[in-house]
């Protein structure tokens, strides 16, 4: 059964979807580009924020501009069609940055700085890089 979300306000699906990938508004500030301030007034007031902003948090986040906009069922809240936000899976990583060095600043705020982990990830993701030939 699909869980419908139900939020009257953009804000209100844009706290929810925050909530659900864990992202605070600083770590969405740092991966988005979008200052904080900004995130914040749309976070707490009924002001909505232009569709180039829209855009980019939902670019960010994985989230369907359509379903921050208007709401609707959480199987439509996010981009990928298998519904849930993987930001380790290569094809997201790789379509997103184009240096190593974004792409480890981004994993170190989505994975609380967790330095190891990060190496690692990248080590995995160039190794699999070489053996596929890409």
């Amino acid at each position: 059964m699909v869980k419908k979300v139900d939020m009257k306000t953009v804000a209100e699906r844009m706290k929810y979807a925050m909530k659900k990938a864990g992202v605070s508004d600083y770590q969405l500030e740092k991966i988005s580009g979008v200052k904080r301030s900004t995130i914040k007034n749309f976070l707490n007031t009924n002001n909505n924020p232009r569709l180039d902003t829209v855009a980019n948090i939902c670019a960010n986040l994985n989230l369907s501009v359509d379903w921050l906009i208007y709401g609707g069922a959480e199987d439509q809240m996010y981009i990928s069609r298998d519904g849930e936000f993987d930001i380790l899976s290569d094809a997201f990583l790789e379509s997103r940055f184009a240096s190593l060095a974004e792409m480890k600043k981004y994993l170190l705020i989505r994975l609380g700085e967790d330095e190891d982990k990060v190496e690692q990830i990248l080590k995995d993701m160039i190794s699999t890089t070489i053996s596929d030939g890409k």
